[in-house]
């Protein structure tokens, strides 16, 4: 599987996305698309929040409420959902202000789960 190819079809199909991307939940990525026009580095942004979404999951954990599967972030100028692939691996996936949500959901869980019968 080109995991490059799969999320540009992902961005290409939700109306307002920006980019995606997979990362490791050590901070590396691991591949990325960015639509052309779009100014985000979305590969630092995953980076950057890897370490609260691992301790988000930590929390999760000891709280005994289930290993969460996704995570949503907001703010003023973008959307970000992040979906886990593997203990390993989250796909990020930004949105523009007026991005569909449910929609960019449902295509973030679908190429999970092709990209995680990939990975292992």
């Amino acid at each position: 599987m080109d995991f490059n190819l799969e999320m540009q079809k992902v961005v290409e199909s939700v109306e307002h996305s920006l980019a995606c991307c997979l990362i490791g939940f050590d901070g590396i990525g691991v591949g990325a698309y960015v639509k052309p026009d779009a100014e985000l580095d979305i590969e630092l942004m995953g980076a950057e929040l890897s370490g609260l979404l691992s301790q988000l999951r930590h929390s999760a954990t000891v709280r005994e409420t289930g290993e969460p599967d996704e995570f949503f972030y907001s703010s003023e100028k973008c959307r970000m959902i992040f979906r886990v692939v593997t203990p390993d691996y989250f796909i990020a996936l930004a949105l523009g202000s007026e991005g569909l949500t449910g929609k960019a959901r449902h295509k973030l869980k679908i190429l999970s789960s092709g990209i995680k019968d990939e990975l292992l």
